[in-house]
């Protein structure tokens, strides 16, 4: 948990650091310590922030670059969230719920996005295809 930017209360604010391992040629075959990349991955529910010019929205970016995480999924997200140096998918605005330039996920990467992969809904849910640096990762 961290203080949330625009005001005293308490936010869930996840970060996870995560091994990703390196394809081996054997199923069998074991991995070594130089075979593994650590990547930092978080999420964040923005709560629909507003458009552009929002104040708000300029303390949410500082704080995702200050966890400097790797992979962001944002969920209740606005298109005036922009991530420098990132690459994004994100859900398309649902009619008659969002505003315009709402979405309900967003997933932004540092590596390229290879592919949208389809999901079971695709208003709420996104995923996709990864060119990590150890390989796809979905």
């Amino acid at each position: 948990m961290v203080e949330s930017p625009e005001s005293s209360r308490i936010m869930p604010l996840a970060l996870f650091e995560c091994l990703q391992f390196k394809r081996s040629e054997s199923i069998d075959a074991p991995f070594t310590g130089s075979q593994m990349t650590t990547m930092r991955v978080a999420t964040w529910n923005l709560e629909r922030p507003k458009g552009n010019g929002h104040s708000k929205n300029l303390r949410r970016n500082e704080t995702i670059h200050e966890i400097n995480a790797d992979l962001w999924v944002l969920t209740e997200t606005h298109s005036a969230i922009a991530l420098d140096g990132y690459v994004c998918l994100s859900t398309p605005s649902q009619p008659g719920y969002h505003r315009e330039g709402e979405s309900f996920a967003t997933i932004w990467s540092r590596w390229p996005i290879v592919r949208a992969v389809p999901t079971f809904d695709p208003y709420f849910a996104v995923c996709a295809e990864i060119d990590s640096p150890n390989g796809a990762m979905l």
